[in-house]
Order: structure tokens, then sequence, then C-alpha cells
């Protein structure tokens, strides 16, 4: 067909090449789509013609990833004949194929279960993929197909472990130790990191996957140590997306230049301390000194027979600020079986029974096999109004681990305290106290429970006290009774007590309910002791861990109490809720509480209830290791303490630090702002400092200083100070052993080698070298020992003069003096020449170059080359041991002096053959007859 001619211009041609050019493009992409979408249908046709149908038999649910994993297909085969069929299966890039069946041959009609494994890697992020189980037949034709869905879960896995970390260093270096943070998983991780010595780096990381991060902490090591010390480097990563943690170390040996001597003597540690005090105010100004003598320590070696005493004097406790009793007093024990207890003392042998007195007596308790038998005598000798004599005894017996059975009894004379305005009928009256208590505990329940009995001539009452606690899966249970009748004279009298709580805990939930009531008369003198009040609460609480760092807090309860004093200072009932918030996450630790209630004031008119409030705040944080700070503000709005029923606020803050500048010195101080009534914000002291020095291993200092004010006093500012003086010391008992010791030291006449952290070696002792090659060892056992020197540790280009092992005589009580010196190694470089040329003799030889002191060996190779290194620097002799091959070959001795400024001169060693001389032995002898 024929087609009109047409004329362009040039820009019009260009324009129609690149027309014509899109559309044959647009031709070819539609035909290789349409041929793409052809072949796709006819594989899908022939598929389901082909009449084999496979399902997926197995959840296809989540995959972790750094696993193997498995799936299950059933393939049906319904084509009408037996087929050859070739599974495969097609996984996500990256992913590891570990099994997909073998071939196998199915009839018409049956079906057959494949089992295909593969490994997903660890960094293999997380979501859906997808994949393939393909069957193929003889003709490599995929005749079935089965989509597979992979959703790959969120994988944490962060490792640390110590990467390097010197293995023994020299007292006074620092170590630094390098640890390596690894995620394993395939998430980002935000962790946070801390460690208990210097951290070097950050403390916050965002890590990917499969990255690794180095983590540097240091820690000097003590440079006046002397002794081999063990110092350990850690470092605790915190992942916050888990809250998990781990932890590594690593392990440092510190040898020191000095090893101190032991004490030849075992003795018993005993401390001698004396303290001054220091009262003033407006008005007066008071001092005093007491002093005290302690030991606590065993008599034997064994470790068989303890003793502790204390010795103080004199008695301070008619001074109206220091009130310091006088004391003497020992506990000697024997083993596990035997207990004695002389001088002052205050003994409890039970719960509900007299109170204990404090005053001169003993007590004696003997262990035999399951039982226990106890008596004890003591008499008051301090107080006027406690005069009386207090004895009495106990068995006790463990049928069980668990279980113990006791039975007691005691008699004295109930005291009759004037100052107790709750002072019961019997006062004064003489009798006895049995008590039976039995106590058990396994890992789940706990139960202390205990009956008594008092007898007087007058009458006859009785007590009882149990204590319950019990864990039954995630539910706890604590509770508590305790009963006292009118004329019971023990601890408590006419008195009833008991509480109930059960708290129930989740992982990260923890929920609590109970309640207590609380009436008690406890025989103690109001002129020392407060008295206890009378309450009554009921509470329910519920406390949520948001993570390892956040914890959060409500109670709401009710509560009343009201003083029992001869005038009552207190009677009020509120209703309220307090809530807590911690964090703690490295160096900080935040609180803060509060309280919101309503309270009605009972000592007051207008019981009306009033809103009362109060919070608490309170912050440390640790700068460094050795110092930290805190502050706290308080404020309380209560109307408890006002017969007015006034609302009333209280406001108090304060801050302080302490500071451990070294292992012996240890300052700190704190400021209080003022004081409130409330238990849980009762402070008083304005200001508050305290420093403690330990001055070598025997002498110890103690300060403090106290500002304060005391409410409701006319002269309200005061200062209370003391200082204490300790001195520590042993008393020998028996001499164990018999040591000397060497101090060494290490010289060269060359200045440009370093006479440090050279290692030292006698009788395992283990020191190294400071700068001016100084060392000491002591505790060496008395007779002939070897010093050693390590000389990996020396540096690569120097030798020891002195010859190895060094032997010194270690004499009792003395230290021996040893000089060792160094010096610039040579080396002897050379080759074995044949006399009248080699003619190709074998010149391997071993050689020896020796002098008195030195002796050293070595090979030389086929053509005669050899090299002696690290020689010390003298006069030798040069000598051939033997030929390797070459028998009939002898050295010529050869006199040399090796220099170490031209051991690299190369030396020819002269061989000969031997002289072969023949020697006519005479003898007697007939030829013929």
């Amino acid at each position: 067909m024929l087609h009109p001619t047409h004329t362009y211009n040039s820009k019009k041609s260009i324009v129609a090449q690149i027309v014509v050019a899109f559309h044959r493009l647009a031709v070819n992409v539609t035909f290789y789509i349409s041929l793409l979408i052809t072949v796709l249908l006819a594989t899908e046709l022939q598929a389901q013609e082909s009449g084999v149908q496979v399902e997926t038999k197995q959840s296809q649910g989540l995959f972790k990833p750094g696993g193997r994993h498995s799936l299950a297909f059933e393939v049906l085969n319904n084509t009408g004949s037996t087929i050859q069929l070739f599974p495969e299966l097609n996984l996500p890039e990256g992913w590891n194929l570990i099994t997909a069946g073998n071939d196998f041959s199915l009839e018409d009609g049956a079906s057959k279960m494949v089992l295909v494994s593969f490994y997903i890697p660890f960094s293999e992020s997380p979501g859906e993929k997808r994949g393939g189980f393909i069957l193929v037949n003889n003709n490599g034709e995929v005749i079935a197909s089965q989509q597979v869905k992979f959703i790959v879960e969120e994988f944490h896995n962060v490792q640390i472990r110590n990467l390097t970390a010197p293995e023994n260093i020299q007292a006074g270096e620092a170590i630094e130790a390098v640890f390596e943070l690894r995620n394993e998983g395939n998430i980002v991780e935000r962790l946070s990191v801390r460690t208990t010595n210097e951290l070097l780096d950050d403390e916050f990381y965002e890590i990917a996957p499969d990255s690794t991060v180095l983590v540097r902490v240091k820690e000097k090591s003590n440079g006046q140590a002397n002794g081999i010390q063990m110092i350990s480097c850690d470092l605790e990563l915190t992942v916050e997306s888990t809250g998990e943690s781990k932890k590594a170390y690593s392990t440092t040996k510190v040898f020191p230049t000095k090893i101190a001597k032991k004490d030849a003597y075992f003795r018993f540690p005993i401390e001698a301390s004396v303290y001054h005090n220091i009262y003033s105010n407006n008005e007066e100004y008071q001092s005093s000194q007491f002093y005290e003598l302690r030991g606590n320590g065993y008599l034997d070696l064994k470790q068989d027979h303890h003793l502790n005493f204390i010795v103080r004097a004199p008695n301070q406790s008619n001074l109206t600020r220091f009130g310091v009793n006088d004391q003497y007093s020992l506990i000697y024990r024997y083993k596990d079986s035997t207990r004695v207890f002389i001088g002052d003392h205050v003994f409890n042998i039970n719960r509900l029974g007299f109170m204990g007195r404090f005053g001169f007596g003993a007590k004696v308790d003997q262990r035999i096999g399951k039982w226990e038998l106890s008596a004890f005598f003591t008499k008051p000798r301090l107080y006027a109004i406690s005069e009386e004599p207090i004895f009495g005894g106990k068995v006790n017996y463990w049928p069980t681990d668990k279980l113990n059975l006791a039975l007691s009894i005691t008699s004295s004379k109930e005291i009759a305290q004037y100052y107790n305005y709750t002072a019961v009928k019997s006062a004064g009256e003489s009798g006895q106290i049995i008590a039976f208590s039995t106590d058990y505990e396994d890992e789940k329940t706990s139960v202390q429970m205990e009956v008594a009995t008092s007898v007087s001539a007058n009458a006859m009452d009785y007590a009882g006290d149990v204590n319950i606690s019990h864990r039954e899966g995630r539910l706890s249970y604590r509770g508590n009774l305790t009963l006292a009748g009118e004329d019971f004279f023990g601890s408590l009298s006419n008195s009833v007590r008991y509480s109930n709580s059960f708290s129930y805990n989740l992982s990260k939930l923890n929920l609590s309910v109970g309640q207590g009531y609380s009436k008690v008369h406890e025989r103690r003198d109001t002129t020392l002791y407060g008295m206890l009040p009378y309450f009554e609460n009921y509470f329910a609480g519920i406390g949520f861990r948001l993570n390892q760092y956040h914890f959060i807090n409500v109670r709401a309860d009710y509560r009343a109490r009201e003083d029992r004093g001869e005038r009552t200072v207190f009677n009020y009932q509120e209703r309220g809720v307090d809530y807590r918030y911690k964090y703690s996450r490295n160096r900080w630790v935040v609180n803060f509480n509060g309280r919101i209630a309503q309270t009605r004031n009972l000592l007051s008119e207008d019981r009306d209830l009033r809103n009362t409030y109060g919070e608490f705040l309170n912050i440390n944080y640790r700068v460094t290791s050795g110092l930290s700070l805190r502050g706290n503000f308080n404020h309380n709005r209560t109307n408890r303490y006002n017969r007015t029923n006034v609302l009333t606020d209280y406001y108090l803050y304060g801050g302080g630090f302490n500071a451990k500048v070294s292992r012996k010195f240890r300052v700190g101080a704190s400021y209080n702002s003022g004081f409130s009534p409330e238990e849980t914000y009762r402070k008083r002291d304005f200001v508050n400092a305290n420093v403690l020095w330990k001055v070598g291993k025997r002498h110890q200092l103690e300060a403090r200083v106290n500002y304060y004010m005391n409410p409701n006093t006319v002269n309200s500012k005061e200062l209370f100070a003391f200082l204490k003086y300790t001195y520590r010391f042993g008393a020998p008992l028996k001499k164990v052993l018999k040591q000397g010791g060497i101090k060494g030291r290490i010289i060269s006449r060359d200045p440009s080698i370093k006479l440090k952290g050279i290692q030292v070696i006698a009788s395992g002792s283990t020191v190294k070298s400071d700068a001016q090659g100084r060392f000491e060892v002591n505790n060496l056992p008395v007779g002939n020992g070897y010093i050693l020197v390590d000389e990996s540790t020396l540096p690569s280009d120097v030798v020891l003069i002195s010859k190895l092992p060094y032997e010194v005589k270690i004499e009792e009580g003395r230290s021996t003096e040893l000089v060792l010196e160094l010096t610039k190694a040579a080396n002897l470089v050379g080759r074995l020449a044949l006399e009248g040329g080699a003619d190709g003799k074998d010149l391997s030889a071993y050689l020896k170059l020796e002098n008195d002191d030195n002796t050293y060996y070595v090979e030389s190779d086929k053509n005669g080359a050899f090299a002696f290194k690290k020689i010390v620097p003298d006069s030798y002799r040069l000598s051939i041991v033997r030929m390797k091959v070459e028998k009939e070959l002898e050295s010529v001795v050869q006199e040399m002096i090796i220099d170490a400024n031209e051991s690299d001169n190369p030396v020819v060693f002269n061989v000969k053959p031997k002289e072969r001389k023949i020697t006519i032995k005479k003898s007697n002898f007939k030829i013929g007859n």
C-alpha cells in the first residue's frame, strides 16, 4: 500500500521520532505483559487441571527470629495417575532453608504430609513476609503451589560481655575495662548502663539490630595496698522496652610493691575508745568523758571458743543530757553448743513474761542434741524503782528443723511504776509466769504462738499471743492476736490487740487490704518511755510498678488514735488517702508521698471534720560512687494537736550530702528547717555533721555535731557534740609463725631502662617493683629461699645480669637485702665456616655459648647460620656440642667479648675435620703353627 509522502522540517522530525519510539515501547510492554499473564493463567489452569492440591496443616502464627521453624503441608493427588513430585520452598531473602523434603511418588487418590524446616536470622525485621510452597513434576513444571505468610515477631535480645581488661596491674595503677553491648534482636533497642566503678562513656544508648557499642569503665587501685588483691569491674545494662537487666564482670589481679608482714602471733582483737561529750545552750555548758574497752573474737585457732566483752565507765546515768550507763559484761560461746552471759545484760526469754531489767547477772544456754536448756538470774542496779531481781529457766526442743517447742518459768516481784498512769491492780505483786511457746516456719507458712499464766498469792491470770503469716500462690496473709487479763502482770496487762491483712501480687500489680486494733497497757515507765496509744484502723491499697524505674501506690484508710498518758495530748479520728510515687534509675531516687484526709479532733468542742493534707518530696542523687546529695520538702496541714480544732500548717525543708573521700575518710552533713509533731514528719536537727577518719590500721576518729531546737523549751537552741577516738590492737595469745622477709631493689647502669612493674616471685608471693625498682616481700619461711623474676615483665631488649633462681637466706624477724641488676641485651649472630671450604657439607650443629655465670644453647641451620638472642654482655667461650650430621667435623673453641652495642656484627666460627690417628696396639700373636 502506498502512503503519501510528507515533508517535515528538522524540529518536527525529532518530535516524530520521539513519538514513534514511545509508540513502539508501549507496544512491546503491552505484548510482554500479555505474554506474562497468559503464562501465569496457563500455569494456574495446569495446576487446576492437574488435580494436585496442597493444604497447610500447621497454623501460620508468629515466627521468632534467631531460631529453627517447621511447617507441614498435605499433598493430595486427584490426577487419575501416579505422579512424581519435587517439593520446594521459596523463602524471604536471607532466610536459610534446612530441608524441604525429598522427592516422592504419589498414587492417585493418595495424600502425603511434607515437612519443611527453615532458619530465620536474628536480624530479620518484624512484620509480614511472603513465601511459597511449590510442587514441581519431572519436567520442571510447577503443578501446584501454596502461598505462605510469615509474621515475624519483635525479638528482644541484647547481650553484654567483657571485651578487654588487664589481667594484672601494679598497685596504684588504673584499670580500664571495655564491655561490648550487642543487639542480637530485630528492633532498635534503647538501653541504659550503670556501674559501681567510674563510667567513662555515656549512660544511654540506642542500638540498631546486629550492631555493637563499646562502653568503658575505670577503677583505680589502692597504691598503698600491701597484698595481692582482686578488683572487679562491672557493667549492668537495662533494656527500656522490656525492663530486663543483664550484668557482666571483669577481674584484675593487683600486685603490690610491698607485701606487709603477717603478725607472728594469734591475737584477740580489742578496741579501746574514749568519748568526749559537749552540751551547751544560752545558759549552761556541760562536758564529760567516759571510756570503753571492747573485745570480740576467737580465743583459739580452731575457732571453737569465742569471747565478746565490754567494759564502759564511769557511770554517767545521772547526767541530764548524756545519760550514759557504765557496763561490765561478757558473752562466751563454745562452738554452737554453749553460751554463757555474765555481767550487765537484759534477758527476755519469752514475749509475755516479765519485761527484762538491765542489771548484773548471768545466763547459761546449753544445747544437747535437739534440746536446749537455759537458766538466768539478774538484779537491776541502775534505778531505784526497779531493784527487784528476776530469775528463771527455759527448755527448748526442736522435733524437726521447722518446729520449735519451748516451756519457760520466771519469777520476780512486779514493779509499782508510780509514773505509769495505766498501772494495773497487780503492781507490787510477787509471783511466777509460766509460758509455753511454739514456732513453726517453712517455705510458705510461719506461726509464732505463746500462752502464759501469771500466778501470785492473790490472783491468777492469763495471756496469749499468736502471729501467723501464710503465702499461697500470689495470695499472702498476715495476722496477729494478743490478749492479756486484767490481773496478768507480765509485759502486758488488761490488753487486747489484733490485726489482719491480705495482699495479692501479680507481676506488676499488688493489692492489699487489712485492719488493726490495739488497746494495750504495756509496763513501761513513762518517765523514760512514751506510752503506747490506743488505735484502730482499716485500710485498702493498690500498688503498681510501671517498670523497674516507676512505682505507684495508693492506700485508703480509716484510723483513730488516743493518747493514754496522764493528760490526753491527742484524740482524733480520720479517713483519708495516702499516695506514693517512687522513681529509681541510675543515680536518681525520687520519692513523692502525700495524704489527703478528713480529721475530727475529739479534744475540741467543735467536732466538725477538717480537710487536712500533707506532701513529702525527697530526692537523692549519686554524683559519683563516693558522693551523694539529698534534699527534701515537707508540708503538713492538720488539726490533730490543737484543742481549738484549728488547722495548722507545718513546713519543713532540708538537704544534705554524704562523701566518701577515700576508704578511710567519710564526711556527711544535713540541714532541717524545723519541727513537726507528726510521726512521719518529726525532725528537730537544724544542722547535723559527722566525720569518720581511719588513720592507719589502728586509729580511728569520729566526730558529730548537732545544732537543734527542742519545741516547748525556754532555751530552745541547743548544741550537742561528741568526739570519739578508738585504738585497735590485738592481745597476743600464741606465736604461730617463724618468718622473715626480703627488701630488694632492681638497678641498672643504663638510665633508659625502666625499673617499674617488674614481677618478682618469692615462695609463691608475687610483687612488682616501683619506679625506683624497690620491692619488699614478707611472710617468707625461715631458711634458704629462691627468688625468681618473671622475664616476660622485663622490657623487650633487657636481661637480668643476676643468675636465676637467686638463692637467699631468710632469717626470722629480719629483712634480707637483695639487689638485682638489669642491662641491655646483646645478640650474637654468625655462621659456621669449614676450613678449606664447605664442599657441600651439612653444617647443622648444636652450639654452646658459656662463661662462669651464664650458658646459652642454639642450633645452626644446614648452611651453618646461627643466632643467640638476649645475651648478657660479657666474655664468652663459643663451642660446638656436636654436629648433627657430619660427625667428622669439630669446632675450634673461640673466646669472644659480646657487647650490646656491637651485637649486630656477624661472627665466623671455624670448624675443621677431626684429625685421624692410627694407633698400633701391641699384642702377642703367632702365624701358622
